[in-house]
């Protein structure tokens, strides 16, 4: 079980790391020149590797003790809706989140050919501003997940 408690703890920060990092390029986008969008283009590729790197410090715990151990638990206790609606939320949109940070982060690639005044930037912030919303979503979903769990096993836990 500790294992188990490592990578999701493992996972919540790679995933807040990518989601801040976004978070920066967005902040950078906004105050565009050269040397920020330099910035904003290291921080993309920091924060497309660590929302990759969220979904493999997961999959193993998820597969081997999520589904046998406390999928059960938390159909079967007083929060059902925590896995049915939440944690089925929660599993499509961490795959959705590296993807459309790797669009927006090849889109950031792509816009500097075009200069500082590209309205391409404008919707390239939009996708770095959906990976942090989506991003920080996470953290709130896992939360309402783990209180499920704890709910269902009761004791103080």
């Amino acid at each position: 079980m500790p294992a188990f408690h490592t990578f999701v703890g493992a996972h919540a920060l790679i995933g807040e790391f990518g989601a801040v990092c976004f978070l920066w390029v967005l902040v950078e986008i906004i105050n565009r020149s050269e040397a920020s969008l330099a910035r904003a283009r290291i921080a993309a590729v920091l924060g497309v590797i660590a929302l990759f790197g969220m979904l493999v410090a997961i999959e193993n715990a998820y597969v081997t003790h999520y589904g046998p151990a406390a999928k059960p638990l938390i159909l079967k206790g007083s929060m059902p809706w925590a896995h049915n609606l939440v944690m089925e939320t929660k599993e499509h949109i961490a795959l959705f989140i590296p993807i459309v940070a790797l669009c927006a982060t090849i889109a950031l690639f792509h816009a500097r050919t075009e200069g500082t005044g590209s309205p391409a930037y404008r919707y390239i912030s939009m996708l770095c501003g959906l990976v942090v919303l989506m991003a920080f979503s996470m953290a709130g979903m896992g939360f309402i997940i783990s209180t499920a769990v704890r709910v269902a096993v009761g004791g103080g836990v």
